[in-house]
């Protein structure tokens, strides 16, 4: 009786024993089912700063490659350059910038407002970057309306506002042309030297020295080059026979295609003669200083001339 008793209590305690190690089992189960879960979760799921990086990232992308054929964009590889635009376009500038080190870009050699205006104030747009990130750079950018045709330079620097003796971390300087203007006065006086008027004769420095066929009625048009701020300019040394040649009006000058207000530049001194009767005379041209009495011409251009 006894021995039963002893057997049935060690039975009760293996089975609550059992009972206990199986409870445990499926909990320990539960929880590393939920971990999983919860690991899944973080893999999966982006956060909102990481969502908002990757947009801001696109916006600037899209901001920098504009597909507005109307504006000409330069960024830091366009410095010391000539940069060709067209009345009517923007010139838009974008440099890099990091306001955190008290750099900041300026102008400090403005265009002539007669050619590029600038429009607005300088704008920053700083990089994509993770929030409340110190230390962070970006983007500068200015904008100039191109507002008529002519050639004018832009000098922007790279500084601290406050250090005044102190010389620029970078530079960027262009020159800027209207090559559709340049072109169209270039082939305007390519026109008007090249007249197709089947009345004149016309004759350049290369004709010197030579024998010259007209009839009467015609126009004889010599057109030379010349620089007026040399001091020279040409003259008639010797005169045609009036009864064969007269001159129509003063001896025109016509500078060459050049930006505004630039100095030095040469361009054409041109003289017209109608042919007024039959005969043969001579014409004879200097290229004098006026005031310079005993000099020689620098130049001389002389021809001979049959009419009929």
């Amino acid at each position: 009786m006894e021995k039963r008793k002893t057997i049935v209590i060690a039975a009760i305690v293996v089975a609550i024993f059992v009972t206990s190690l199986s409870m445990g089992c499926v909990d320990q189960q539960k929880e590393e089912s939920v971990t999983e879960e919860h690991q899944e979760s973080k893999e999966v799921v982006p956060t909102d700063d990481a969502a908002q990086e990757l947009k801001d990232s696109e916006d600037v992308k899209k901001e920098h490659e504009s597909s507005d054929t109307n504006e000409v964009r330069l960024t830091a590889a366009d410095n010391d350059t000539e940069i060709g635009v067209e009345k009517g376009q923007t010139l838009v500038i974008a440099l890099d910038s990091n306001p955190t080190t008290g750099y900041e870009w300026e102008v400090a050699e403005a265009p002539d407002v007669q050619v590029l205006q600038q429009v607005g104030e300088i704008e920053y747009k700083s990089d994509p970057n993770p929030k409340d990130m110190v230390g962070v750079g970006g983007v500068q950018t200015i904008r100039f309306d191109v507002v008529d045709a002519g050639k004018t330079a832009l000098k922007m620097v790279y500084i601290r506002p406050w250090e005044k003796n102190e010389a620029p971390a970078e530079i960027f300087c262009i020159d800027v042309d209207d090559a559709a203007q340049e072109l169209k006065d270039s082939e305007d006086v390519k026109k008007e030297h090249e007249s197709s008027d089947t009345n004149e004769v016309r004759l350049t420095a290369a004709d010197n020295d030579t024998e010259i066929g007209v009839e009467k009625g015609q126009t004889l048009v010599i057109a030379l080059d010349s620089n007026p701020t040399t001091g020279y300019e040409w003259e008639v040394a010797e005169a045609p026979d009036v009864q064969v040649l007269q001159q129509v009006g003063e001896i025109d000058y016509k500078s060459d295609p050049n930006p505004k207000d630039m100095v030095g530049v040469g361009g054409m001194q041109t003289i017209r003669f109608d042919v007024v009767g039959a005969g043969k005379t001579a014409l004879k041209m200097v290229y004098i200083r006026p005031w310079e009495k005993n000099e020689a011409p620098a130049e001389i251009f002389a021809i001979d001339v049959v009419a009929r």
